[in-house]
């Protein structure tokens, strides 16, 4: 885990402002309770703000709990969400959502001295069917490996909505309960097999092996299952997991592991400190609750008013990227969420257009890439905020064709081009006549 320095700290963006008295949002919907499958519209006005500068989007959530916290940053317990982005164009208006199986739905408008998900308790509960939570089974075919061994997990699991739109197997690592993925398989079934053969490059210090599937459903739900460990040996050569090493002598401040193992802050007399926070130990920080070092904050957290991207309670400074979170991916410059990226991204293969920090899922069709630093002024074609390099064809934008190779108009091209069974001249990258 990498170093942190204190000045980083300033520069961590804040996401949850508070409501500020310049600037307002309410927001009534036209029900107080719901039924799986029935439209829920929520009323909005807003006053002393531009509503091309506020973030709105409604927050679909699944699960059987019947008790539930308005504040849209909880997690209430293992729920499923959906979170989809709503443009706002004037100071009134309406929008709706459909929920998908019983939970809640909830539409929530922030900006910089802005937040609001009012009336009652913000959230508008849904009745119905319940979310068909995953079921999973795994069997490896060792009980224990070394270097050089294979390790097969025959694997099966239903749940979610069908078809699964994505697929992903990973092969993590452990180091103790520390975890990292070394191996990514794309699967293509929701039953079958998958193997790999343990590498002598893992880090010193791991301990155990096990296989990961994460899966996206065909409402855009995102789960994981999972399954069991194989424990492995062998002289691995690779770093070891950079956790905190206890000092000898404790006489100075700092974090250091107790004998109930448990990582605990001290003040420089040596005293135990009840701090709550961002803890700087040995260059990096460290997110502590009444002084004890939260090893379960993994993910985007929320700490002293900035999210910030944490495994295992250390901010990963290291880190710059996409982070899930709640359902929806979030852009991290060196492990802080930066609300201040706007553009097209690459990540694991593929280019997403964000918006302040947030992938678009709302933008689809043909869209230029102009008006931030650094776009190339080029016209892509986009699904769901995700440029389709490998799509070569024709669409249809402002009531004209154009013509795109890799996801990406053909400005340049000028000749005929065959395309669902005609052929079509082409000036431009425009089909004309």
């Amino acid at each position: 885990m990498k170093k942190l320095a204190c000045v980083l700290l300033a520069l961590a963006l804040l996401c949850g402002a508070a409501l500020a008295d310049s600037s307002t949002a309410t927001i009534t919907y036209d029900r107080t309770t719901a039924a799986v499958g029935e439209t829920v519209t929520a009323n909005y006005v807003i006053t002393g703000a531009d509503p091309d500068e506020l973030w709105a989007w409604w927050r679909v959530a699944l699960g059987d709990d019947d008790e539930y916290d308005p504040d849209y940053h909880t997690h209430y317990g293992n729920m499923r969400y959906l979170e989809t982005d709503v443009q706002l164009s004037a100071q009134t208006g309406s929008t709706s959502a459909v929920p998908e199986a019983k939970g809640y739905v909830q539409f929530v408008i922030e900006g910089v001295d802005l937040l609001s998900y009012t009336q009652g308790n913000g959230i508008v509960p849904v009745s119905g069917e319940a979310y068909p939570e995953p079921e999973s089974s795994f069997t490896y075919n060792v009980e224990q490996a070394t270097i050089g061994d294979t390790v097969t997990c025959q694997y099966e699991f239903s749940g979610g909505f069908t078809p699964y739109e994505r697929i992903q197997g990973d092969w993590i690592a452990w180091q103790g309960s520390t975890g990292f993925t070394f191996e990514e398989t794309p699967l293509s079934a929701a039953s079958g097999s998958a193997s790999f053969t343990i590498p002598a490059d893992l880090p010193s210090d791991t301990t155990a092996v096990s296989f990961w599937i994460d899966i996206d459903d065909a409402k855009g739900y995102h789960f994981f299952v999972s399954g069991g460990e194989v424990p492995v040996s062998g002289a691995f050569t690779g770093e070891p997991a950079n956790q905190p090493e206890p000092e000898p002598e404790h006489t100075s401040g700092g974090l250091r592991q107790d004998d109930d193992g448990l990582w605990r802050c001290y003040d420089e007399n040596g005293e135990l400190s009840h701090i709550t926070g961002l803890v700087i130990f040995d260059n990096a920080a460290f997110v502590v609750a009444d002084g004890v070092l939260q090893t379960n904050a993994n993910g985007l957290v929320l700490v002293d008013g900035n999210w910030l991207y944490a495994s295992q309670g250390q901010v990963q400074t290291q880190y710059t990227g996409l982070v899930l979170y709640d359902g929806a991916w979030f852009y991290v410059t060196e492990g802080g969420m930066d609300l201040n990226r706007n553009g097209l991204i690459d990540y694991d293969g593929s280019r997403f257009l964000v918006s302040e920090g947030r992938i678009r899922y709302d933008v689809n069709g043909l869209w230029q890439n102009a008006g931030v630093q650094g776009a190339d002024g080029e016209w892509y074609y986009l699904a769901s905020g995700q440029v389709q390099t490998q799509y070569t064809g024709l669409a249809l934008y402002d009531g004209a064709w154009f013509y795109l190779v890799g996801g990406k108009l053909a400005a340049g091209y000028t000749g005929p081009v065959e395309y669902d069974g005609a052929t079509f001249q082409v000036v431009n990258g425009q089909v004309v006549g």
